[in-house]
């Protein structure tokens, strides 16, 4: 009967993953086959970024003329860049090792700096109210992307991820 009630219950979607994390017997390492649970979610953070892919969007104000091509040519490249990569360096992130764990630094920084980067340009080239009259959805993708890329930062230099990547 509780067995009955748990798989009804929307608990029971999680078990798996709360079960998991809860292993006596071994630590959590390459060996057991199971990734710590800061990984998993380093991994989910990093690999969701392929929503970036909206900020394609900015080809068409380029094409009809009422974004500058200053703005959408780096705007829209490094987010192209930053969502074709995130499902690779999600992936790689469960292979572990060292330079796995600075790659995913690295793609984390530089997609920050991407953002960065486009904010600043959408700004100089005077481009906010066209963004915010006709592309206002980039504002929540904007702020989804710089936390994610901050969460997954604050994951990655925890000292539990650092000693499962540094241990490989």
């Amino acid at each position: 009967m509780e067995a009955r009630e748990e798989r009804g219950s929307i608990l029971s979607l999680y078990r798996p993953a709360i079960d998991g994390d809860q292993m006596e017997e071994k630590p959590q390492t390459p060996m057991t086959g199971r990734l710590p649970r800061t990984v998993r979610y380093v991994r989910i953070l990093i690999g969701i970024q392929i929503f970036r892919l909206i900020g394609l969007a900015f080809v068409s104000g380029l094409q009809n003329g009422t974004l500058p091509a200053t703005f959408v040519i780096p705007a829209s490249t490094g987010d192209a860049l930053t969502a074709v990569t995130a499902p690779i360096v999600a992936f790689a992130l469960g292979r572990g090792g060292m330079k796995t764990w600075a790659g995913a630094l690295v793609w984390n920084a530089l997609g920050l700096a991407d953002l960065l980067n486009a904010v600043s340009l959408g700004s100089l080239t005077g481009s906010t109210a066209n963004i915010v009259a006709n592309y206002s959805f980039v504002f929540v993708g904007v702020t989804a992307a710089v936390l994610f890329h901050i969460v997954a930062t604050a994951l990655l230099v925890r000292k539990t991820t650092m000693d499962y990547f540094w241990a490989q």
